[in-house]
Parts: structure tokens; C-alpha cells; sequence
């Protein structure tokens, strides 16, 4: 791909992909949006989308992208906002050292899991913008303070919510209880 100078589109449709090397995609530089459609998309590599200089719409529409076991150190992308309809993300045991508040604008999330990363400071409050997930993975990303209230307007949340192996403290929020449905807790 890489002799695809004037390519600025991609799109992968339909079934599942396991992508073990990235180093194609990072460089085609004129690459402007990737589309991911129905598809479930695995990335294992030293490297990733998030490294694709000039990328400015990454979408995964009714999909789910996972990003888990990569060691990626950047920031998450801006495009991964415009990714309004993903289902998925997780991005579980990487290096990510701040808390993607991008995620929090992907209102049609089922599962979020960005356990094992090292965020460090407070649980965003923005997290409660999440109103359609049914787990929540955010164990080992070395979190502290009280867990916000506003975690209890996830009250679609169905399988699990993992807080655990963090340095949270403080009261457990009431909000809590809004999870009616909640099937594991982990704090």
C-alpha cells in the first residue's frame, strides 16, 4: 500500500480482521479517513491507527475495534470521537497515560475496557455521558479519589463494572444503586 500515494480513503467491510503489523497503514501518508463497517477489527502490533500521521476520520460503524495487549504509549485520536455508532472499544493493557475523555463522546458504547492502562488521577465525571454501556472495564489504571456519582447514570449496565486494583477511596456513591441490573461489581 505504501506506493498508493494518492490514496485517502480506506474501508474495511463485513467479517472479522486481525491486523498483527500496522506499519502498512502508518505509511500511506496521505491516508485521511479509515472506515472500519461491520467488522470486528483486532490490531496487535507495536504500532498503530492512533500513529497515522494526518488521520482525521476513523469510524467503525456497528463494529467493534480493539486495540488490547499493544503497549501503545500515544494519546488516543481526536477522530476516534467521530466513531459515533462503535459498539466496543477496548484498549485494555497498554501504556495510554491519560484518560481518553474522547471516548466519553461515544454515546452507543456497549463495553468500554481500558483496564491495565496508567491514567493516574481522578475518574472523569464525563464517564456518566455513557449512558448505553453494559460493562465498563477500568481496573489497574492506577485511578484515585472517590468514585464519581455520575457513574450511576450507567443504569443500562448489565454485566459488569470493574473498578478494582485502583487507589480509590471515600464513600461507594448511592448513584450506584441506579445499576439495577448490574450482574458483577468489582471495587
Amino acid at each position: 500500500l505504501t506506493s498508493l500515494e494518492g490514496l485517502q480513503s480506506m474501508q474495511f467491510v463485513g467479517g472479522d480482521l486481525n491486523v498483527d503489523e500496522c506499519n502498512t497503514l502508518t505509511s500511506v501518508k496521505g491516508l485521511r479517513s479509515l472506515r472500519i463497517v461491520e467488522k470486528n477489527f483486532t490490531l496487535r502490533s507495536n504500532r498503530s491507527l492512533i500513529d497515522v500521521e494526518g488521520l482525521q476520520s476513523l469510524q467503525a460503524v456497528g463494529g467493534f475495534l480493539t486495540l488490547e495487549n499493544n503497549e501503545f504509549t500515544n494519546r488516543f485520536p481526536s477522530a476516534l470521537g467521530d466513531m459515533t455508532s462503535l459498539m466496543s472499544l477496548r484498549a485494555a493493557n497498554n501504556q495510554f497515560s491519560r484518560f481518553p475523555l474522547v471516548v466519553t463522546l461515544l454515546t452507543q458504547l456497549k463495553t468500554l475496557d481500558l483496564s491495565g492502562n496508567v491514567f493516574g488521577g481522578f475518574i472523569q465525571v464525563q464517564i456518566g455521558n455513557l449512558v448505553s454501556l453494559e460493562s465498563l472495564g477500568l481496573s489497574g489504571c492506577t485511578f484515585l479519589g472517590a468514585i464519581p456519582t455520575q457513574i450511576g447514570n450507567l443504569n443500562q449496565m448489565r454485566d459488569f463494572l470493574d473498578l478494582s486494583n485502583n487507589s480509590l477511596g471515600g464513600q461507594i456513591p448511592s448513584e450506584l444503586g441506579n445499576m439495577v441490573a448490574i450482574e458483577r461489581l468489582f471495587l
